[in-house]
């Protein structure tokens, strides 16, 4: 048995459960509380143009990566969202309980996600089917979920809500243990502030056992090209997750995006996401 590997699933699956990272700097960046992404919210395809691509990528502790892409297309009132997310590891190595050395071993974990949802008047909602996947040295746990989502769109002057719960299914059994799934269910809040070009966010989730976590952030925009972001987390369950997150983004001519993330993350340093979009 590999003693380090226990210390390293720990830390991915469970202190920073992987399915619960927010792979979007922008989202990251005002505490994961952007109503626009599809991360949180499957019905966020709304706010996207007819066709969007978009890239990220996630430098982590002890050489972990993660890379995320993401394609939106939408068709009058049809919306449809595809991803793939891949979290690695480089080479570990491996120790007994004996402090013996073993092999070398790697870890990588895995989601893809096909979203489907409709939009009518000032309503949009969205299902997300997702196929997730674990390996450990040479062995692998597969499962499946289910996220769904509803978002009003301004349903008051400035504000924007929405609703939705994530990671629905049943526990992925890895070796001999079996693994719960993250389930969160997450409500968001967008207000735009009439004439100052300011946007405020706000969350507030309830994890599978109770536990409560919530976020507040603000995002400036000037000059029609530049944004400056910052939020903070509150969350009674992690450490590493709470605290303050800031970042930019970068908008050419409303085609092109490059969004950066920075946060703390406790004992595991700073966490830097940068991603860019590309809207058709």
């Amino acid at each position: 048995m590999l003693c380090i590997a226990f210390t390293v699933v720990n830390a991915l699956c469970e202190s920073l459960d992987f399915l619960l990272i927010d792979p979007s700097p922008y989202s990251t960046s005002i505490a994961n509380c952007g109503i626009n992404n599809i991360n949180n919210n499957p019905a966020a395809f709304f706010y996207k143009r007819s066709k969007e691509v978009s890239f990220s990528h996630i430098e982590w502790f002890l050489d972990t990566r993660i890379e995320h892409f993401q394609f939106v297309y939408k068709i009058n009132k049809l919306g449809m969202a595809s991803s793939i997310t891949y979290l690695y590891t480089g080479d570990i190595q491996g120790y007994d309980e004996s402090g013996n050395m073993m092999p070398v071993f790697s870890v990588y974990n895995m989601s893809g996600v096909l979203s489907l949802g409709y939009t009518i008047w000032k309503f949009s909602a969205s299902v997300s089917f997702k196929f997730i996947q674990e390996k450990l040295a040479d062995v692998t746990a597969n499962g499946f979920a289910i996220d769904a989502g509803i978002i009003a769109d301004n349903i008051l002057p400035g504000f924007s809500c929405g609703l939705s719960a994530l990671n629905i299914g049943p526990d992925i059994k890895y070796s001999v243990q079996k693994e719960n799934l993250p389930f969160i269910l997450k409500g968001l809040v967008h207000y735009k502030i009439p004439i100052y070009p300011y946007d405020l966010f706000l969350n507030i989730n309830k994890g599978r056992y109770g536990n409560i976590s919530g976020g507040a952030g603000i995002e400036g925009h000037y000059f029609k090209v530049l944004s400056l972001r910052i939020g903070y987390v509150i969350d009674q369950t992690s450490n590493a997750q709470k605290g303050l997150k800031t970042g930019i983004g970068i908008d050419i001519s409303k085609k092109y995006k490059f969004d950066y993330a920075i946060m703390p993350l406790s004992e595991f340093g700073l966490l830097h996401i940068v991603g860019l979009s590309i809207c058709f």
